[in-house]
């Protein structure tokens, strides 16, 4: 009959409904040949990758699935916005410091904030740092792309869990130490003993 219920409907009763996710355009099978080969650490791997499919963890998310613990889903650092994927990456203004800061040291790039955040956006969900770097590779570029996720990443957790401070230039200063590590592997990994001199340590 009409009134009759599907299961398929049934547990459709008990699924939350969540706002949408903003789109972002798939990446080509070509796309991701050259995300496999990004030499990237399996954290930073794992974070960017979480982020091409929209399934990384923020406070909004955590809110969402454990308001009993996350009551609130502004985001931590600025405490302004709700802090959604996009937010919790780039658009945040004391994270698109950060990124502002990287860019300017690593790829002598002075875009407005508007222009970087969209660079940044086109960075990491489409893997084209052009706007950002024309110069640079994207394999090269990637190193510096990884080391700031991973910096941001764990800055913004050690905020809402050990209460640490957010301080742009401690974390800049973690994202030298960590590109310096992550490009020394692997440089030495293609057989390059050094930094390409369009790099500054």
């Amino acid at each position: 009959s009409s009134n009759s219920i599907t299961s398929q409907s049934f547990r459709q009763l008990f699924v939350p409904k969540f706002p949408a996710q903003p789109t972002i355009p798939s990446l080509t099978a070509r796309q991701w040949r050259l995300f496999s080969i990004f030499p990237l650490t399996h954290l930073c791997r794992n974070i960017w990758y979480r982020s091409i499919h929209l399934k990384l963890p923020s406070r909004t998310g955590m809110h969402r699935f454990l308001p009993e613990i996350f009551p609130i889903d502004l985001c931590p650092v600025c405490q302004s916005h709700p802090d959604l994927l996009q937010h919790f990456l780039f658009t945040c203004p004391l994270k698109l410091e950060v990124w502002r800061l990287v860019c300017s040291h690593y790829f002598h790039s002075y875009l407005d904030l508007d222009s970087l955040s969209l660079s940044i956006q086109q960075a990491i969900y489409q893997l084209d740092s052009t706007s950002i770097t024309p110069s640079v590779s994207p394999l090269d570029a990637s190193v510096v792309i990884e080391s700031t996720l991973h910096a941001l990443w764990r800055s913004n957790w050690e905020l809402v869990f050990d209460n640490r401070p957010y301080s742009p230039s401690v974390i800049v200063t973690t994202i030298h130490r960590l590109f310096s590590t992550a490009s020394h592997g692997s440089y030495l990994h293609r057989g390059i003993p050094h930094c390409p001199p369009f790099f500054q340590l």
